[in-house]
């Protein structure tokens, strides 16, 4: 494998890189490899590229994009303001999250940890311009949250954990056989179809449940919250697959410009949804630990008044060690139960929490339609279960189908 460098005393510098490559596909890209330095010190990596990038001379082929001399500062404040307005959501959310049941914060807290983990493994990619494995792997990362997200909007979180898990398991170790084994050209289009089905999947069902609620308006302006997130989310990955296509590294990162309102809005969703959302204070974990310990308090006394004839020191600490397990158990076991929404309630007040005017009837929904999900909570007939996912595939596909054409019709250059 032989690899040749030329450089221009320009602003950019020119590199020809000399690969055997495969034979071109009717999407007009073909991939080669490539070995450069990365932070796995050298690393071999096959790239797909638009054949308009590779030419042939004295019998070789080359490759040939551009790559400036200087990092971009802006590139470089992009990536940074993303990781940290990530980081900050993700605190916000993981914050929030109940820690003895799950609820909206955790499942939003897995889906944007997936989503900035998509953001690190790019950086680990190779730094030539075009479709990789890696990139496969990170979508693929990016994907199970989505998938993991949509199986607890469609089913519920009361639905079999076990079935659930086994789908999400399943689908990763697919996608890790495809990356391993496909060609390339299958397996972009592979990626394009079955990420963008999962896309158009969230821009189907949240304004579907929306409309469904559209007689409660507090519930209906959840949704319609997480819909425009969705909307965004599938407006913003545009530019990122289409620069994987066109093997033009600077139309990717306008993809990062769309992560912060993505996620601003399915945090906020999930904060109406459950009536709560922290930052700064206390969490909500520290929170019920306080309502435990005052619960205690006044359970402590109650026994101390009982026992005011003749305190046992014994029997004291027996009977409060019977009430805080009794206690504890009823919280943590009955999701629903009366305690739970009573915890919240106090919990919502300690916190003093002004933002959040849902009324208790809208709460209540929302935990309903969360432990359900959308087909036993508004009793779907099969074909409106049926219609947004055939609708999404479909959509996704063409989307798919016009952006791994693109190389025939458009030449933006190569570039990192």
């Amino acid at each position: 494998m032989e690899i040749s460098t030329t450089a221009h005393a320009d602003i950019q510098e020119s590199y020809r890189i000399i690969e055997f490559k495969t034979k071109s596909a009717s999407n007009c890209a073909s991939s080669f490899f490539t070995t450069e330095k990365n932070w796995f010190k050298t690393i071999s990596s096959e790239i797909l590229v638009p054949d308009n990038c590779i030419v042939k001379r004295d019998g070789r082929s080359y490759f040939e994009f551009l790559k400036a001399n200087e990092t971009s500062e802006i590139a470089i404040l992009i990536i940074i303001s993303v990781t940290f307005v990530m980081s900050l959501l993700i605190s916000i959310t993981y914050r929030s999250t109940n820690p003895y049941i799950s609820d909206w914060f955790r499942f939003i807290t897995l889906y944007a940890s997936a989503t900035l983990l998509f953001v690190f493994i790019l950086q680990l990619a190779p730094a030539t311009p075009g479709f990789s494995r890696f990139v496969g792997f990170a979508v693929v990362i990016h994907n199970f949250a989505e998938l993991y997200l949509l199986r607890i909007i469609w089913f519920g979180k009361r639905s079999s954990s076990f079935l659930g898990i086994g789908l999400v398991v399943l689908y990763v170790f697919l996608m890790l056989s495809f990356l391993a084994f496909l060609p390339m050209n299958a397996l972009y289009l592979l990626a394009l179809t079955q990420g963008a089905t999962m896309d158009y999947l969230f821009c189907l069902t949240l304004p579907m449940v929306a409309h469904k609620l559209k007689a409660y308006p507090w519930n209906y302006c959840d949704w319609i919250l997480a819909s425009v997130g969705a909307f965004i989310h599938i407006a913003s990955i545009q530019p990122l697959f289409l620069g994987f296509s066109l093997g033009n590294g600077q139309i990717t990162g306008i993809t990062t410009l769309g992560l912060f309102p993505t996620f601003f809005f399915y945090t906020y969703f999930a904060g109406r949804e459950l009536g709560r959302l922290g930052f700064v204070g206390p969490s909500y974990s520290q929170l019920l630990t306080y309502f435990w310990s005052t619960t205690m308090l006044k359970k402590v006394a109650h026994v101390d008044t009982e026992l005011s004839g003749g305190i046992n020191p014994v029997h004291l600490a027996g009977a409060v060690e019977l009430r805080e397990r009794d206690i504890k158990t009823e919280i943590t076991s009955a999701e629903t139960g009366s305690m739970v929404v009573a915890a919240q309630s106090e919990i919502v007040q300690l916190a003093t929490v002004d933002d959040f005017d849902a009324r208790k009837e809208d709460l209540t929904r929302a935990r309903e339609l969360a432990d359900l999900g959308v087909i036993k909570f508004f009793k779907l007939p099969t074909w409106q279960i049926v219609l947004p996912f055939v609708g999404a595939f479909l959509i996704a596909l063409s989307n798919a189908l016009i952006i791994w054409f693109t190389p025939c019709y458009i030449d933006m250059g190569c570039r990192s």
